[in-house]
């Protein structure tokens, strides 16, 4: 009997040319239970619509990363890594030398890429995904791994029209999850709060949210619905559509499914509907989604199935296909493209101003080109075949894993999809115009100007006093975590961070990270001493993991002290208890040596020190600064604020 289902089974589809309903014929998914699946039109398309005339589009090689770099710094699922504003394209890439996240913006009317200086993320594993709201550009990373280090940040930037640079906003970035995520996805409801979504290690549908503005997160929680507890190989999305609603879209290969559930703005966090069946049946589902809303509430997503996964499988099997959601919420599947096509990486753009959907995935599955197909939002179907090419290059043979916006285009902005190909090491964009050009900005092509950048600027004024914020900065492994609260001082509205320990004999660090580079290194900020304890009180300690550069005290004696190499200098400079000091230390690299200025409250120059002798001479690199309280029990107390890195 079980040989004669599977005859059954291959007959059906190898005569697969005509309508039919996939899912009918392999799972008992109803059509009007939550677990529906709306028909898959898997024939041969005869378009009666008309499109308009087909696009110019032109292919453009980038820059080379070099075999270090990581295999697909433009896949990571349901991710985007471009946008468009300010009247451009803007992308996060890797910069080729340090391996570290900058934003990067389309230049030379589209055919190049300009490196702003930006950094982003100093991970070259990171998964970035980006979100403009027309005021500020919103960008979550984290690293696909079980440990802190691969926390998911999120960092805000506004727009510096005068440099065209986006510029960091203070107190950022600040830590979404406590350990590694992998392809977090980030979208904005109408009431502002910030939503993400990813899947976890051990399966589960996984969001977070802002509570009260964009610093403060809650506690990352299970989607709280059926059907959320998925695997770790399956994909989860996030999108705000119209009228007020954030939906989180996910895959379940166990189910065979693709779901939608929705949450209404202002509704409780846990508050999300009944799961929509987006698609269903057996081999339909796999870890490649990508989503996108259009302004009337229309959900559109692109799909790769896994009937190739399934060896009784042919080459007319469904591969690819488009999934559409009416604002009443009817879904419906239009075919994209057959097994035989060995399309992979599906990616989806939405033409605001023609009504046209834009589908580009990489062909062969292995990697080669970038094609595209259109079709009429309104009334879609696709022609046959593996479409046209949107990135190719006769140099780069297996390019893949496209990306664009999360947003419609529209005439105005053209199109713009980033692509990679790990062979050659080398990223490429496609360029199509819809219209009205390609916007781009007028500066020269290459890497930005070396000049200095502001990495952090934290003031800690957003957070209530007595309580002790995720801002990025850590205390040791054995510091309590009560020691690091935020303060009302100097006034109650200009607030600090301070760290103070209840045990005698106990110092608290605390130290916060900045990406590596070949730079120096300039740390800013203000501090004080409530008193003076039994060890000294770092001012600032600029160092890595294998390296020490500067470290400036508090003196243990009553005077302010440094240390040149390892010999430790006490200065004639006395400390004041409770006054405030303003410290600047400029690491310098290549001299292996640094700088120290100190200011009294007014401003006036009270010690200044030059060419010192790093502490640890060493070529490795520094990427962390701290602070530490002076040991002695109760009462002592180090405050710090208006903090700056800049290199």
């Amino acid at each position: 009997m079980s040989n004669r289902i599977k005859l059954l089974g291959l007959a059906a589809i190898a005569v697969l040319t005509a309508a039919i309903v996939w899912t009918a014929t392999n799972e008992p998914f109803g059509r009007t239970s939550p677990d529906q699946s709306p028909p898959a039109s898997l024939a041969e398309p005869s378009p009666s619509a008309t499109l308009p005339p087909e696009p110019a589009v032109v292919s453009y090689p980038g820059q080379i990363l070099g075999p270090t770099a990581p295999p697909a710094p433009t896949g990571d699922k349901a991710q985007s890594k471009l946008w468009v504003a300010e009247g451009s394209w803007w992308a996060v890439m890797l910069e080729p030398i340090t391996k570290a996240y900058h934003i990067y913006e389309l230049v030379s009317a589209g055919a190049a890429w300009r490196d702003t200086g930006t950094v982003v993320d100093d991970r070259p594993l990171a998964q970035p995904d980006c979100l403009w709201d027309g005021t500020h550009l919103y960008i979550a990373s984290g690293v696909r791994t079980s440990s802190a280090s691969g926390a998911a940040l999120l960092n805000r930037y506004t727009f510096d029209a005068k440099k065209r640079v986006f510029a960091l906003d203070p107190n950022f970035p600040v830590p979404i999850t406590a350990a590694g995520v992998d392809s977090l996805v980030l979208t904005k409801d109408t009431t502002g709060k910030l939503w993400t979504a990813f899947v976890a290690d051990d399966g589960q549908v996984t969001i977070n949210r802002t509570e009260g503005n964009d610093l403060f997160w809650g506690q990352p929680f299970a989607l709280p619905v059926d059907h959320s507890l998925v695997t770790k190989d399956d994909v989860a999305t996030v999108l705000a559509y119209a009228p007020g609603r954030v939906g989180v879209m996910w895959s379940s290969r166990a189910d065979g499914a693709f779901y939608l559930s929705s949450h209404e703005d202002g509704d409780p966090d846990d508050t999300w509907g009944v799961p929509e069946v987006a698609l269903a049946g057996r081999d339909l589902a796999s870890g490649q989604l990508r989503a996108i809303a259009a302004a009337d509430g229309r959900l559109f997503a692109t799909v790769r199935t896994a009937v190739a996964d399934d060896p009784s499988s042919n080459g007319r099997a469904p591969q690819v296909l488009l999934l559409t959601r009416t604002v009443d919420g009817v879904w419906s599947s239009v075919l994209y493209s057959r097994l035989q096509d060995q399309h992979t990486s599906p990616a989806i753009a939405l033409d605001a101003t023609a009504g046209v959907v834009y589908i580009v995935a990489t062909t062969p599955t292995r990697g080669g080109a970038i094609n595209y197909k259109r079709t009429l939002a309104d009334a879609p179907e696709f022609t046959t075949g593996v479409g046209q090419p949107f990135i190719s290059d006769p140099t780069s043979t297996t390019i893949g894993h496209a990306t664009s916006t999360k947003d419609p285009v529209t005439a105005e902005s053209g199109l713009v999809f980033l692509a990679y190909d790990p062979v050659t090491f080398r990223y490429l964009h496609g360029v199509m115009d819809l219209g009205g050009g390609v916007q781009a900005g007028t500066g020269p092509p290459g890497p930005a100007p070396p000049t200095p950048r502001t990495i952090f600027l934290d003031d800690f004024n957003p957070w209530p006093v007595g309580s002790s914020p995720n801002t990025g900065w850590k205390l040791g492994a054995n510091d309590p975590a009560k020691a690091f609260t935020i303060v009302g001082r100097p006034t109650p509205t200009n607030r600090s961070a301070s760290i103070a320990s209840t045990t005698p004999g106990q110092e608290i660090q605390a130290c916060k990270s900045f990406p590596t580079g070949k730079t120096d290194v300039t740390v800013n900020l203000r501090i004080r001493l409530a008193r003076t304890g039994a060890t000294d009180g770092v001012i600032t300690n600029v160092r890595g993991s294998k390296v020490e550069a500067a470290r400036v005290l508090f003196g243990r004696s009553g005077f302010f002290a440094y240390f040149r190499g390892a010999t430790k200098i006490i200065t004639l400079v006395p400390v004041r208890a409770g006054a405030w000091y303003r410290s600047t230390v400029v690491v310098h690299l290549a001299r292996r040596t640094y700088d120290w200025q100190l200011r009294n409250g007014r401003g006036r120059l009270i010690l200044g020190v030059r060419g010192i002798p790093w502490r640890q001479p060493s070529t490795a690199p520094l990427d962390r600064v701290c602070v530490r309280s002076p040991s002695g029990g109760r009462g002592i107390a180090l405050d710090w604020d208006d903090v700056s890195v800049i290199r």
